[in-house]
């Protein structure tokens, strides 16, 4: 499924004709597609913060086994960043990685920090 998040009053004449057309082309490849733009401020910022840790280049396999390790564990992003830190070479883009990824649960109306509380899935 692919997902177009942008806030509602953002949201031009060009913005709905490309949604048409990605809504279509996701048909014809038998994707499910869907525009969310009920969003606040808050929700708009860390999605795009996030965004930028959806590379392969930030997963680490070890990563993944850590955090299923720790399923239901909670913990501030430092203290997840802390836990990573003896399995990949940069832990905080990692915990980054997981939020967007979904192997850390927050909450995405919360600001994102250092304290910001995480949870394990």
């Amino acid at each position: 499924m692919l997902i177009d998040v942008k806030p509602e009053p953002n949201i031009g004449e060009d913005d709905a004709t490309t949604f048409t057309l990605t809504g279509a082309l996701c048909a014809q490849l038998g994707w499910g597609y869907a525009v969310i733009s009920d969003i606040s401020a808050q929700e708009h910022r860390n999605l795009r913060f996030l965004s930028g840790y959806r590379y392969p280049r930030w997963r680490a396999g070890l990563v993944d086994v850590r955090l299923h390790e720790r399923a239901g564990d909670r913990h501030s992003l430092a203290g997840w960043a802390e836990l990573l830190d003896s399995v990949c070479e940069q832990p905080l883009g990692a915990v980054y990685s997981a939020l967007w990824w979904g192997g850390l649960d927050f909450d995405v109306r919360t600001p994102l920090s250092l304290a910001a509380g995480a949870t394990a899935v």
